[in-house]
């Protein structure tokens, strides 16, 4: 690593946010019991977990701030993964599951535009986008935590 590069993380990782508690989702409709598809989850888990969408969205900007112009939503959500292992030694309620990843990155492109080259996105069975609402409430959020305010 080139003293120029420093960390390519560092700005947008973990560092001077706080870090919550991950919330998981049971795969089963508290309801009815039936079994909850991927993309259901993901709305439910989002909604739990506002923070890791900052996180990756810090870290993909971070990565354009740095000069490259692709990366793998999956390596920033791993990158991710491993810093919250180090950071909170191992403790099992920050844990981050590998299937949300393809949604993280079309929920990143909707709240932030100038990541829309930045990842490939492949076909997914679901084919879920985010609607108009998750993606203002996800915006809001992130501005929030970042200082700004809507007015």
């Amino acid at each position: 690593m080139t003293e120029t590069q420093g960390d390519l993380f560092s700005d947008g990782a973990l560092v001077g946010g706080e870090l919550r508690p991950i919330v998981e989702v049971d795969k089963y409709d508290d309801d009815s019991g039936n079994l909850l598809s991927l993309s259901e989850r993901f709305r439910i888990f989002h909604g739990l977990n506002p923070q890791v969408l900052e996180k990756i969205i810090d870290m993909a900007l971070n990565l354009q701030r740095q000069g490259f112009r692709k990366c793998s939503a999956k390596m920033i959500v791993e990158r991710l993964r491993w810093e919250v292992y180090f950071k909170m030694k191992g403790a099992e309620e920050y844990k981050l599951t590998n299937s949300y990843t393809s949604f993280y990155a079309r929920l990143a492109i909707a709240v932030s535009p100038q990541l829309k080259d930045f990842f490939e996105l492949r076909t997914q069975k679901s084919e879920w986008r985010p609607d108009a609402d998750t993606v203002e409430i996800a915006r809001e959020f992130c501005w929030r935590q970042a200082g700004f305010t809507n007015g």
